[in-house]
This record gives C-alpha cells, structure tokens and sequence, in this order.
C-alpha cells in the first residue's frame, strides 16, 4: 500500500522537541500544579532536564494560554 504512519506529535505543541513526551508533561504538571509559582530549580531536578530546556517548554505554555484569550474573557463589568 506503501503508505506512511504519521505521528500524531509531528503537528502539535509537542512536535519538534527533542525531550521525551513524558519529560515535557512533567514539566507542564509541575508548572501547572506550583499555581504558576513554582521554580524551575524544581522542575529540573525532578526532571533531569537543561534549564533552557525546562524554559523553553514554559514559555510555550504561556504563549498557548495567551493565545487561547478572547477579548470577552478578559472585560471586566
């Protein structure tokens, strides 16, 4: 049939990262269970993973959420 399997990772948040997909979900579990002020010193020691790395994953979070908000979620009155 010579057809190809795609990974379903290939096109989402997590394509393209070289971290392991339960690496990256540590990582957005800690962040996410800290209430978002938790410290990457944590995260890295849990994970064993580079700080740029740990940042990396963060930012994009933030940049997700960010561009997930609507004008009507955030009027106030």
């Amino acid at each position: 049939c010579g057809a190809k399997a795609v990974s379903m990772k290939n096109t989402s948040f997590f394509g393209g990262r070289k971290v392991p997909l339960h690496k990256v979900m540590m990582v957005i579990y800690f962040f996410l269970a800290s209430g978002f002020n938790g410290t990457n010193k944590q995260v890295i020691e849990s994970t064993k993973l580079a700080l740029d790395t740990v940042t990396d994953i963060i930012n994009d979070v933030y940049l997700l959420m960010e561009g997930n908000l609507k004008l009507e979620d955030v009027t106030i009155g």
